[in-house]
């Protein structure tokens, strides 16, 4: 409650590079829209997010592929973040992904039980099998624009390869100032839902960041 609050008010952040106020607005925000949770509990439909024009196109040096949105509000911080890293010689990071259209979603998850039937595995078992690392569309938190999947140059394909990067050990003791959190954390697979996923990143702005960071919360 209030203590929790308290401890994360009174925190002092330092940003190597400095940032301007205004980008601190931006990472601290309290944009309504940052907190929605969607989930296997929580999922929405295909219409969601209604307001489109606010996933706002990532420019291109964040990314290696085509273009990638992400909602507005999540945008700054993470160039912000990004910039920081790429001054600390941390060079060969980039976004691979960030909004999913549930369309998409869908045609991902459908595509990874196919792949597994091909290999022998049943209908059922191959569902279940994806359903382990893969959420089905409309219970996507990509689907809201406001995570993000990061991978480096040395990096074939997205997995947990990640952690042993010097992005990934930037980023644990870094995201958080820049309202990001490890999504999916190793120790809260039975919580989350989900295996652990050291490339996967959510925005919820710097005051909730800061104090899932202090806490261990996920």
């Amino acid at each position: 409650g209030n203590n929790i609050y308290m401890i994360a008010k009174n925190i002092e952040i330092k940003y190597e590079p400095n940032i301007s106020e205004g980008l601190v607005e931006y990472i601290n925000s309290t944009d309504p829209y940052i907190f929605k949770l969607v989930n296997k509990q929580n999922p929405v439909d295909n219409t969601f997010p209604e307001d489109k024009d606010s996933l706002l196109e990532i420019p291109a040096q964040y990314r290696k592929k085509d273009t990638i949105y992400l909602y507005k509000t999540a945008l700054y911080p993470l160039q912000a973040m990004m910039d920081a890293m790429f001054s600390n010689d941390i060079d060969d990071v980039f976004v691979t992904s960030a909004y999913r259209r549930y369309d998409k979603q869908k045609q991902l998850f459908d595509g990874y039980v196919e792949k597994l039937m091909n290999k022998g595995m049943s209908y059922d078992k191959a569902y279940a099998e994806v359903l382990k690392d893969t959420a089905l569309p409309g219970q996507s938190e990509h689907q809201t624009g406001l995570c993000i999947d990061f991978m480096t140059l040395s990096m074939d394909e997205l997995d947990n390869t990640f952690k042993d990067t010097k992005a990934f050990k930037w980023l644990k003791d870094n995201a958080w100032k820049y309202g990001f959190v490890l999504r999916y954390p190793e120790d809260k697979v039975s919580i989350t839902g989900y295996s652990y996923e050291s490339w996967h990143y959510r925005f919820v702005g710097l005051e909730v960041a800061s104090i899932m960071y202090q806490t261990g919360l996920c």
